[in-house]
């Protein structure tokens, strides 16, 4: 769901109403650096976290690359990664 000449990421940008939120791998980093990443893992793998019982990734084809969809439930919380490889 694009508008004329804009980019999804341009459309999360200026609040585009229901547009999913982009981040790029800057924002990533600067939101959650390596050091704090690393301990919010082990705490949540250390509260009982299994990654093993989340659904398999799934590898669909996508024009001229596929899409790589990384799905995780941690309780009430459930999200989605996307991955456009080319």
């Amino acid at each position: 769901m694009t508008t004329e000449g804009s980019t999804p990421q341009e459309q999360c940008s200026t609040g585009i109403q229901g547009a999913p939120a982009w981040y790029t791998e800057e924002q990533i980093v600067r939101a959650v650096p390596a050091e704090r990443a690393r301990r919010l893992l082990e705490a949540t793998l250390r509260s009982g976290f299994r990654p093993e019982d989340d659904p398999g990734r799934s590898n669909v084809p996508a024009g001229e690359g596929h899409l790589l969809l990384m799905l995780s439930v941690i309780g009430d919380w459930a999200g989605i990664k996307v991955a456009l490889q080319l």
